[in-house]
């Protein structure tokens, strides 16, 4: 195609505004007599394993929407969405660690009983 035109005579800058590319891609090609390649639609990368945890974290703690503003207020509202996530976290854990405390004393005289 590129070949085919300069062969036609047009200059290197019209056959890059026709055809909607770099003017030095066109030289590139017409320098040595080549065709530019055609790439097909490329095959969707694997996804990393953290995409996961941030849709999560976007949908339950907060991070979909910045509530503070600029560069300094998107690390905040990072910093201050993962204290939150750690913070359940660690109340969750303490509520399990209650449970089992409360668990064992209501149990403790029965066993000592038996």
């Amino acid at each position: 195609m590129i070949l085919d035109l300069h062969r036609q005579g047009l200059t290197v800058s019209t056959i890059a505004r026709e055809l909607g590319i770099v003017w030095k891609t066109v030289r590139k090609c017409i320098a040595p007599g080549l065709e530019p390649p055609v790439y097909g639609p490329r095959k969707p990368r694997r996804g990393s394993a953290v995409d996961s945890v941030i849709g999560h974290l976007k949908s339950e703690h907060r991070m979909g929407r910045k509530y503070l503003w600029h560069r300094q207020g998107d690390a905040a509202n990072a910093v201050l969405a993962a204290a939150g996530y750690n913070f359940r976290r660690l109340i969750k854990w303490l509520s399990l660690l209650l449970f089992e405390i409360l668990a064992g004393l209501s149990l403790g005289p029965q066993l000592i009983a038996a």
